[in-house]
């Protein structure tokens, strides 16, 4: 077997090294925000190797926080050096079937006329809703964190689960409500773990071990 490494491109990286470095001299607190789909192995909760480099990295340089976005779906939480890195908190609001139109390309791509309505082009393109992302549950659940900092340091984390409505009619769907189910924060608790991240659940709220 083959394995596959990935780092962050330096001179990318660099720039963002650099970017912090100035923020610094204009705001109390940094946050870095980062859109990454890729993957490291099979599981899309994965984030890729470089991701992890590129997180600690930021936070080195003075980020009080990283937030991934893109695969939209729940990814691990890790605390490095006193603070946290969100590799993904999942979507907040889903909104794809409602969208009023879209680019001509978009229905030439799927074998439409331009003419046609958005619920034709994304029935044509998930199979009348048979696959993509909006047939798996998972994508439909995400978390609000909540933290403070103290002197640059982490000192509270809180993460309230949401679920958006899978399954739901399109009228009430894709809307954020909280999940009481324990479900949620569990699996994120899971895969957080392999991250030495340590998550409690109090009244349906997820407590972040600091």
């Amino acid at each position: 077997t083959v394995s596959r490494v990935s780092e962050v491109n330096e001179q990318d990286m660099k720039r963002v090294e650099q970017a912090i470095f100035d923020a610094r001299l204009q705001a109390d607190v940094i946050a870095v925000s980062i859109h990454a789909h890729e993957i490291s192995g099979t599981r899309k909760e994965d984030p890729d190797q470089f991701l992890q480099e590129f997180a600690h990295r930021c936070i080195e340089a003075g980020a009080h926080v990283v937030i991934g976005h893109g695969p939209h779906l729940l990814r691990p939480i890790e605390l490095y050096k006193g603070r946290p890195i969100f590799y993904s908190l999942g979507d907040f609001i889903l909104q794809n079937e409602n969208i009023r139109r879209g680019p001509a390309q978009w229905f030439k791509s799927q074998g439409l006329s331009p003419d046609a309505t958005m619920h034709e082009l994304f029935a044509t393109r998930s199979a009348q809703f048979t696959r993509g992302l909006q047939t798996d549950p998972v994508m439909f659940e995400a978390v609000i964190p909540y933290w403070e900092l103290e002197d640059g340091q982490l000192t509270k984390l809180d993460l309230m689960p949401v679920e958006l409505g899978f399954g739901r009619p399109r009228s009430i769907g894709g809307w954020p409500m909280f999940a009481p189910d324990r479900g949620i924060i569990e699996r994120l608790a899971e895969m957080s773990g392999k991250f030495g991240t340590q998550i409690d659940i109090e009244n349906g709220i997820g407590r972040v071990l600091i």
